[in-house]
Order: structure tokens, then sequence, then C-alpha cells
């Protein structure tokens, strides 16, 4: 299958586009600014960054294997079953199609799947945002079939790389409804119809989510704080040295030490009644607790 080149180029250093010498509109600040105003409003600046690289990592690594079979990665291997599991191919990858007027991006992937034209959306966040999707790939298929007008896109699927690897349908919004919100941004008006309203439950999925990306940034400094730390000790104790200072930091290797403790627990069991005279109870504020799973 034959698809058309729309003449379109990415920049990827400004991250713009551009057909001749006109520049065009990505996509992504226009969802932000018409319909998802606040989907990112309370998650830190840190986490955002660490996301856009996981992203951008294994977008890169799924072309690795879609060009050359090549497996760089987990994400990868994931990537490999989930073709093999569902039995699709890629036809083409980061594929720029454009409404020749104002707006262009770039769709992850195009493939054929049970012999129909599906647009898939690389994805690997915490939780799978179905209604972004749906607006972002309605755009990419009303666009695709501008610039292929003999070609209809008959599915639209996530492939979801998180824990493991999905292909997750995504409803296609209406050609009516994305010409709406497209000449809405055109004209610097705000699309009211078509407003995304949170819910309470989305709120908190998405207090959630933030707070599952920040444990996990944690529990991943944690280890590389220990690996660090035995690297140092071990250095320590090679050359003799208890003491490491410098203008920004001071290290110091403490020496072993014997510790005595109160075994609370024993004393109880032989000794209640002298226990409970010297027992004193308080309240303790309740709180969120995070476990990872993983």
């Amino acid at each position: 299958m034959n698809l058309k080149n729309c003449n379109v180029i990415f920049d990827d250093k400004t991250h713009t586009y551009w057909i001749g010498e006109k520049r065009l509109h990505g996509i992504t600040r226009m969802l932000s600014n018409q319909l998802f105003k606040d989907k990112y409003s309370n998650v830190p600046e840190h986490i955002l960054k660490r996301a856009a690289e996981k992203g951008k990592t294994v977008h890169s690594h799924c072309y690795t294997y879609d060009m050359f079979g090549t497996i760089l990665g987990e994400d990868a291997e994931l990537y490999m079953n989930l073709k093999k599991d569902h039995n699709f191919e890629v036809i083409e990858s980061e594929y720029l199609v454009t409404d020749y007027d104002y707006f262009a991006t770039a769709i992850d992937k195009v493939i054929t799947i049970n012999g129909e034209i599906g647009l898939a959306d690389i994805k690997t966040t915490y939780k799978l945002d179905n209604e972004y999707l749906s607006w972002q790939l309605s755009i990419n298929a009303y666009m695709f079939e501008l610039v292929n007008p003999h070609i209809k896109v008959d599915k639209l699927f996530a492939i979801w790389i998180k824990n493991g690897a999905k292909l997750v349908p995504i409803q296609r919004k209406s050609n009516e409804s994305i010409l709406q919100l497209l000449e809405a941004e055109k004209t610097g008006n705000q699309l009211i119809s078509c407003e995304i309203t949170v819910s309470d439950n989305d709120k908190v999925l998405s207090l959630i989510e933030n707070l599952a990306e920040i444990a996990e940034s944690i529990k991943r400094l944690n280890s590389i704080e220990k690996e660090y730390k035995d690297k140092i000790e071990k250095l320590f104790i090679s050359t003799g040295v208890t003491k490491w200072e410098t203008d920004y930091f001071t290290i110091t290797k403490r020496s072993d030490y014997e510790k005595e403790t109160f075994d609370s627990k024993k004393f109880k069991e032989e000794n209640e009644v002298i226990y409970n005279n010297y027992l004193k109870k308080s309240t303790v504020k309740g709180g969120i607790v995070t476990k990872l799973k993983k």
C-alpha cells in the first residue's frame, strides 16, 4: 500500500512543521487549549520531563524494531510480542499528515490488522487517557484521509506499554466534531460545545498517577543512592579514608558499633501489670500509604 507524501517537513530541533515556507501548527497545544486545560496542571515539572524522556526512548525502540528487527530493551520485546499476538503489521512510522491549511502532525504508527487500516499511538503513561486519545487519533484519522482520499481509516488504537503491552481500541470522533475543533482553534475561539468536564474520580486518578510516578522516582533514586554509597564505602575501606570533605558536601564513614534496644514485647509478656502502668496512649493522625507493587 502506497501512502501519499503530503510534503510536510518536521524540524526536530525547533519541533515545528513546515509545508514550503508556511509554518503549520501541531495539535498537542490545541488539545490543551481547547479541551484539556488542566491535564498536567498538578504534575511536577521533573515528572513531566522524565515521562517525556521515557516516552521518547520507547518510541525510538519500537521504531528501531519495526525498521531493523533489533530489540534494544524490554519495551521493544513487549512491542514485538504485541505485534505477534495481534498479528498487525506497520506500514509507516511517524507518518506526517496535514489539513493543508493550518495544522500538521505525525502519526506514530499506520498499521494493517485483520485486513483493515488502523492508526495507533504509543503511550507509556501510568493510566491510559482514552478521551484524550479519542480526540488525538480522530484528528489524525481526519487528516490522514485528507492526504490519502482513496484510503479509509477503519480502526484507532493505543499501543500501551506500561507493565506489559496492550493494544487498546479507541473510539473515533465524528469528522464534524473534529472540524468544529480545528476551526475554533484557527479563529482563536473556545470550543464550548465539546468542552471536557473532569469528574472527581478522574481528578483522584490523576493525583494517584502523579503520586505513583513520584514513588517510582523515589524508589529509583534510593536504588542509585545505595549503589553509590556501596561503591564509596568500598573505596574508603581500600584507601583507609574515613572522611571526605569538599566545598559542596561531607561524606563520613561511620565505624561499626553496638546498639542497645529495649524489648518491649518480651517485657510486656513477663511483666504485663508493670507494662500497663507505664503505657501511654495517644491518637496518631491517619494518612495516605503508598506502596509500589513492583
